[in-house]
């Protein structure tokens, strides 16, 4: 009896343990979100126009914009604003197209 309570202890404490590797990578980055928020929204954005989604591409857009703009990154800002511009006049283009 005593052999099998020892074996049940070091299974489920071997389990146990197995287990926490998981549990840590579970855990989200403690990387502050603004840093890589402003690249994954534009890459979002872009996916979404990639899809027809143009206003939904915007919107990600505008948010990655003012990310950029407030990390200082002038260069990836700018290239924000394009993409927006240029998808706002493919809507208006499209609009011109219905009837």
């Amino acid at each position: 009896m005593n052999f099998l309570r020892r074996t049940i202890v070091i299974l489920g404490t071997a389990t146990l343990l197995a287990g926490l590797p998981l549990v840590i990578y579970a855990q989200p980055l403690q990387t502050p979100i603004n840093q890589m928020s402003a690249e994954y929204c534009y890459k979002q954005g872009m996916e979404k126009a990639g899809l027809g989604d143009y206003q939904g591409a915007i919107e990600d857009l505008q948010k990655a914009a003012d990310l950029f703009q407030q990390q200082g990154k002038e260069e990836d800002y700018q290239q924000a604003l394009q993409a927006i511009n240029y998808y706002q006049e493919v809507i208006q283009v499209m609009k011109g197209l219905q009837w």
